[in-house]
C-alpha cells in the first residue's frame, strides 16, 4: 500500500485552494471531485496534482462502515500491536505531530465503525452524503499526517482488499472522471 504521509507533508507546503484540495480528497461525488481537479490543475505543479489524485483513490479504499473482514477483528490484537478494550480494539500512536489513537469496533468479521481519537475528540472516520470521509477527520489528518497510513496498515492486517486505481499521468485523472462525473451531473438535473 502506498504511503500518503508523503502526500500530506507536500500539502503543508503547495500554494493551492485549501476548499479545492479537500473537494478533490474527500467529495464523493465525482462531478466535484472532477471540477476540483481542473481548477487546481493550471494553479499546482503536475506531480502534485498526479500525488492528490491518487491519495483520492487510496481514502476512497476506506470501506463504510460496517464491513466485512477477512480476518477476525481479534487480529488486531494479535498483529497489530492494538489492545482489546471491550467490544473494539485500540491503539495510540506518537509522531512529531503529538498523539492520536484508532479503534476498531467490532467483533468476528464484522467492523462496525472506526474511530480516530486525539487528546481532545474522538471521529467516526465514515463520511457522510457528501464526504468519503468526515471532514473532521481529514483536518486530524492534515496535522498527524499518517493517520490514513495507520487506518490502512490496520485494514491490511483485517485482510480488507486494498486495490486503488493508480494514475500515472496527469491526463488520466480526466479521462477517468470526466464520463462519470458528467453522467452524475445531467442525473441531477432530471
Amino acid at each position: 500500500m502506498p504511503k500518503t504521509r508523503r502526500v500530506f507533508d507536500m500539502l503543508e507546503t503547495l500554494a493551492a485552494d485549501s476548499r479545492l484540495v479537500r473537494t478533490l480528497l474527500i467529495s464523493r461525488s465525482t462531478a466535484e471531485a472532477e471540477l476540483a481537479y481542473t481548477a487546481l490543475r493550471g494553479t499546482v505543479p503536475d506531480g502534485a496534482l498526479l500525488m492528490l489524485a491518487n491519495l483520492r483513490e487510496v481514502i476512497a479504499e476506506i470501506p463504510e462502515t460496517p464491513f466485512l473482514t477477512g480476518h477476525p477483528i481479534e487480529v488486531l490484537e494479535r498483529s497489530g500491536g492494538y489492545e482489546r478494550c471491550e467490544s473494539s480494539y485500540r491503539q495510540l500512536f506518537e509522531s512529531e505531530h503529538g498523539v492520536f489513537g484508532l479503534e476498531f469496533v467490532g467483533q468476528g468479521t464484522e467492523c462496525e465503525s472506526i474511530v480516530v481519537y486525539t487528546t481532545t475528540e474522538h471521529l467516526n472516520v465514515a463520511g457522510d452524503m457528501d464526504s468519503i470521509i468526515d471532514p473532521d477527520v481529514f483536518d486530524v489528518a492534515l496535522e498527524q499526517r499518517s493517520v490514513v497510513d495507520e487506518i490502512l496498515r490496520a485494514l491490511q492486517t483485517l485482510g480488507v482488499p486494498l486495490d486503488p486505481h493508480v494514475y500515472v499521468s496527469p491526463d488520466d485523472f480526466t479521462a477517468e472522471y470526466a464520463a462519470g462525473g458528467t453522467g452524475e451531473m445531467f442525473r441531477g438535473l432530471f
